[in-house]
């Protein structure tokens, strides 16, 4: 697990898996403010594209405690890359998320 994601963001744990395939991902995860999986039970939004979208989409998890917004609690789970692989996002994203048999960028 890289320790350089780790207290970036508040209420966010980071860790790194590898897929059946052998592929490495990151994945943050993000609470709502006051979180407690024993006696909450919270829908989870998945984020793709998460080595860009998690700085910025993960700080919004907080306008869940304002009152004044009107937004059910809900987990964060972003999914990007890892490893020295993450420089390659582009052609990692098109492995990823193209229909099988598209053509794709090299």
């Amino acid at each position: 697990m890289s320790t350089m994601w780790q207290g970036c963001l508040a209420d966010t744990e980071y860790f790194e898996t590898r897929s059946s395939g052998g592929n490495d991902y990151g994945v943050w995860v993000t609470t709502p403010p006051g979180y407690d999986p024993a006696t909450t039970p919270t829908p989870a939004v998945y984020v793709v594209d998460g080595n860009f979208a998690v700085g910025q989409t993960a700080p919004l998890i907080v306008t869940q405690a304002d009152p004044m917004q009107r937004i059910q609690p809900y987990i964060q789970v972003s999914v990007g890359y890892a490893g020295e692989e993450a420089q390659h996002w582009d052609r990692l994203r098109n492995r990823d998320l193209v229909p099988p048999g598209e053509p794709t960028r090299s």
